[in-house]
């Protein structure tokens, strides 16, 4: 399902987003059919906007 809306994006002239990548495995997968763009909890836990600011 991942690499059909992948390839649909493409197709389209975008660029993609993986949501909930939660650890480098899954990263790794992601690159098989060229996600471009990886968030969530691999990269950075979620804070209050408060403490970001």
């Amino acid at each position: 399902m991942v690499k059909a809306i992948n390839d649909m994006g493409h197709v389209l002239g975008k660029q993609t987003i993986a949501e909930y990548v939660e650890n480098e495995e899954i990263l790794n997968i992601l690159e098989e059919p060229g996600v471009e763009y990886a968030q969530e909890f691999h990269f950075e836990r979620p804070e209050p906007i408060l403490e970001f600011l």
